[in-house]
């Protein structure tokens, strides 16, 4: 059974659930005053009445206390040890199997009987306190106020472990509804990875002179719904930490697509760092002929340990493979790069070549790098070029090698490119199909 005041309607109006009861003190507290003598009960009152805010409830006859305490709902009990009809400790038994699990409702039991012995088997019976009769004011006013106040603070913590359950409960939720998020990425990028998520497309890189074609960027398009570009999924498996898997995965794909395309030059591929200092990176990379293979290094933040990116790049310059800089010119990280690593191949940053030929400042940019280049002993790789005055502005800056939508869009298959035919004199190389 449970008590009357723990299913008080709530403010909607529906039933109240237990774990959502009022648990606030109530503005006046009510104590129960259990007694079969009318003149002990008239005495409580009047002491009660001196010490506060509190509601007194009274019942002289003790097979009726069990009804009063239903009705009453009372935040103490004062209830007489010997009583006809019914023991008091009887009645506390039946008010306590009432109370629900963790709630404090103290009972005093009161009687004239102050021996020990009677005390030991009221407190041993689950009685908070004991009082004898005579009253004293003092220590029945006390004692209420004491245990009244344990009440409260029982209230209090009951509170306060409900909404630390429910903020727990929430935070479980919340995990669960991420886990089972990461869980859905994890099997789309597995999915990707494994099985045929994945095409490679490449785009020529030419030399702007001769309109040869020096080698390939390997560009990888994802066939998953929805459609999204390849930074934004790598970004997705690199937050359900699958990033460095999934870039090494793409360079096996390159690998095998260059391999089955045929194409002369060399195959550059992009890795980050992350990706590039794994030990797997150097096998993977080293089932490419010596001196194909490129890696460029995409990196749009600063690295703060250069030590061990310079340890791999003694590895790769020892197996023939050489370093490219992606995206030289777009932030400070790429200038670090460059500096740090000396790299042998700069990729100038498609921000750098748009309006190269009307915009004067860009050219005072890339002239320097093309300085930085003749002393580092790298080669320039001009990105993104679209029109034929950026090429011919290159050319006068003496930027040899280019690649872009002009010279060639990425695709899986390789043909002569009209626009770069044309501005080179020779075929070059474009994109395949409509």
């Amino acid at each position: 059974m449970t008590m009357a005041k723990d299913w008080r309607p709530s403010p909607s109006g529906h039933p109240a659930s237990a774990a959502t009861v009022a648990l606030d003190a109530p503005s006046r507290e009510t104590v129960l005053v259990v007694d079969d003598n009318p003149s002990n009960v008239r005495l409580l009152e009047r002491i009660l009445a001196r010490s506060g805010n509190i509601e007194v409830a009274t019942c002289l006859e003790a097979g009726e206390a069990f009804n009063a305490f239903v009705a009453s709902e009372p935040d103490l009990v004062l209830l007489d040890l010997h009583m006809p009809q019914m023991d008091g400790l009887e009645v506390m038994a039946r008010i306590r199997a009432a109370v629900p699990d963790g709630e404090f409702l103290p009972v005093i039991v009161v009687t004239a009987d102050a021996s020990r012995v009677a005390r030991d088997r009221v407190l041993a019976a689950g009685a908070a306190d004991f009082l004898t009769k005579p009253f004293d004011y003092t220590e029945v006013t006390l004692r209420v106020r004491n245990l009244l106040e344990t009440r409260r603070l029982n209230l209090a913590l009951r509170r306060h472990n409900r909404d630390l359950e429910m903020e727990v409960d929430r935070e479980r939720r919340r995990l669960a509804m991420v886990e089972e998020a990461r869980r859905t990425v994890v099997a789309r990028v597995e999915r990707v990875l494994h099985g045929d998520g994945v095409r490679i497309h490449f785009q020529p890189i030419v030399d702007l002179w001769s309109g040869k074609m020096e080698g390939v960027e390997a560009l990888a398009r994802f066939q998953e719904t929805p459609a999204r570009p390849p930074n934004l999924w790598l970004a997705e498996a690199e937050a359900v930490g699958m990033g460095v898997e999934a870039e090494l995965s793409l360079v096996r794909h390159a690998v095998a697509a260059w391999g089955q395309l045929g194409a002369r030059g060399y195959l550059a591929v992009n890795l980050s760092p992350a990706a590039l200092c794994c030990p797997e990176a150097s096998a993977v990379l080293g089932s490419v002929p010596r001196g194909v293979a490129v890696v460029e290094l995409t990196e749009h933040v600063e690295v703060a340990d250069y030590s061990q990116l310079l340890e791999v790049r003694a590895r790769l310059q020892s197996a023939g493979i050489r370093l490219a800089i992606d995206d030289t010119g777009a932030g400070i990280s790429s200038f670090q790069h460059v500096l740090r690593l000396h790299p042998d191949v700069i990729k100038l940053d498609r921000s750098l070549i748009q309006d190269l030929d009307s915009d004067p400042a860009r050219r005072v940019l890339v002239r320097a790098l093309m300085a930085l280049s003749d002393t580092t002993g790298s080669e320039v790789v001009a990105e993104g070029i679209e029109t034929m005055a950026e090429l011919n502005a290159l050319k006068g800056l003496g930027v040899r090698l280019g690649q872009g939508f002009l010279l060639g869009r990425p695709a899986p298959v390789l043909v002569p490119s009209p626009a770069a035919a044309a501005a080179a004199g020779q075929p070059s190389w474009s994109r395949s199909g409509p």
